[in-house]
């Protein structure tokens, strides 16, 4: 069972840990240094703003229906950070999101559609479903993007993780 403050944190601490990768790019971008996940042109917007873009992947509809209480909870987080000019000042968060319906083929699917449409994006939030997330992780990598999850109960995507971690030891 769930506890209800968990549900209510998670929007906040995804927001959080955002907001963390994202500062950590543009100070290793200021200082001229490589980045080592997709680059992006820093033109500014008409505000003045540099938008950076990010995929998210909530199932809407299907197994597991919570991407209908976590897409909201995103957009708040999101507003309340891009309304701050304290936090990430000159750079706006923005999201684009799918439906991924608890599929795994359907979440891989959606991710490529989404990642190579449009701006380039930074990172990817999600999957809701932790067979959507094992089937995502599996690729993103190779796109060179930072997948992060506000969820995760299955053993697989653990030992997928562990896998990895190990591979990029041998390197």
């Amino acid at each position: 069972m769930l506890r209800l403050e968990s549900m209510a944190t998670r929007p906040v601490r995804l927001c959080t840990l955002l907001l963390f990768i994202s500062k950590q790019l543009i100070i290793a971008q200021s200082r001229g240094e490589e980045v080592r996940i997709n680059t992006f042109s820093a033109e500014r917007t008409p505000d003045g703003l540099v938008d950076l873009h990010i995929v998210g992947m909530f199932p809407m509809e299907g197994a597991w229906r919570g991407g209908q209480t976590i897409v909201p909870s995103m957009e708040i987080a999101l507003a309340m950070i891009n309304n701050r000019s304290d936090i990430l000042p000159g750079y706006r968060l923005v999201m684009h999101w799918g439906n991924d319906k608890c599929l795994p083929g359907l979440g891989v699917h959606l991710m490529h559609t989404l990642v190579f449409s449009g701006a380039t994006k930074l990172l990817v939030v999600g999957a809701g479903c932790s067979a959507v997330t094992q089937a995502t992780a599996q690729v993103s990598h190779y796109w060179n993007l930072i997948q992060v999850g506000h969820e995760r109960i299955s053993n697989a995507i653990i030992q997928l993780k562990a896998s990895r971690d190990e591979l990029y030891k041998r390197r």
